[in-house]
């Protein structure tokens, strides 16, 4: 995070909320996340830890004065406590696109961004890599669309698939005062 901190442009959402163009976006980190190699959890203490740590995520959204709209989540696991909270969960971790509605928010997963470099995706099999672009409209801003971009790292096309978002129902939010 520090070393994206310091690029132009870039806001690091480590637990905080910033407002961009309109839009609340809060940022979780991974609960999990950890530089050490010896780090030993199977998959099954991996998806009970990072949904437990959802719950409190839920609960510090459900007090949020002002509602959210985006929740940027590395794992969307951590929020699926915040389905009805938030109208749009952004998330990656498992390098392949989704999408999935729960209780009113929508879930976009996205796919692999490329962070570690091409080569980490040919490495055993080649993964796409991809990136979702986001489209809003209205006052207030509202996801009408998004774009899939995906690159094969080994033939180098590059695809576009855009989605168009019916319209939503409101997810409720705090009550006002």
């Amino acid at each position: 995070g520090a070393r994206i901190g310091v690029l132009p442009g870039a806001t690091v959402l480590d637990g905080t909320t910033v407002e961009v163009e309109g839009l609340r976006i809060h940022g979780a980190p991974h609960p999990l996340f950890t530089p050490d190699p010896g780090f030993d959890l199977d998959d099954e203490e991996i998806a009970a830890a990072v949904r437990e740590a959802g719950v409190a995520l839920a609960e510090d959204l459900a007090g949020e004065e002002e509602p959210i709209d985006i929740l940027a989540v590395h794992d969307d696991r951590v929020a699926e406590a915040s389905a009805g909270l938030v109208p749009l969960v952004l998330s990656g971790h498992f390098h392949e696109f989704g999408e999935t509605e729960r209780e009113g928010t929508l879930f976009l997963r996205s796919a692999s961004t490329g962070g570690g470099g091409l080569d980490t995706f040919t490495a055993v099999e080649p993964i796409p890599l991809g990136a979702e672009i986001l489209y809003f409209d209205g006052t207030p801003p509202e996801l009408v669309a998004f774009d899939r971009v995906s690159l094969d790292p080994e033939t180098r096309d590059i695809t576009v698939d855009r989605q168009l978002v019916e319209p939503a129902e409101p997810v409720p939010g705090p009550s006002p005062s």
